[in-house]
């Protein structure tokens, strides 16, 4: 209780100095923190979120075995592997 409370009061302080648009990362990068640390998002879950784009191979793009899928999100999905 004590840190559901606190964690509320830290966000509820921190979002009287941030712009509307910046309100909603903020949210999420608490909600985010709250759930590695009950481990619901795994550390391999959150860094493909962060670093998907850098995780896709050339080949993997180029191997796409669909017309349908965009080579692009072909490469993301073999990076889930």
């Amino acid at each position: 209780v004590l840190i559901a409370r606190l964690t509320e009061a830290v966000y509820v302080n921190i979002c009287r100095g941030l712009f509307k648009k910046d309100k909603s990362i903020f949210s999420l990068l608490i909600a985010v923190q709250i759930l590695r640390q009950c481990k619901s998002i795994a550390e391999a879950e959150w860094n493909f979120l962060l670093r998907a784009g850098v995780l896709v191979k050339a080949e993997d793009e180029a191997n796409c075995p669909v017309a349908w899928l965009d080579p692009k999100k072909w490469g993301l999905l073999c990076a889930l592997e």
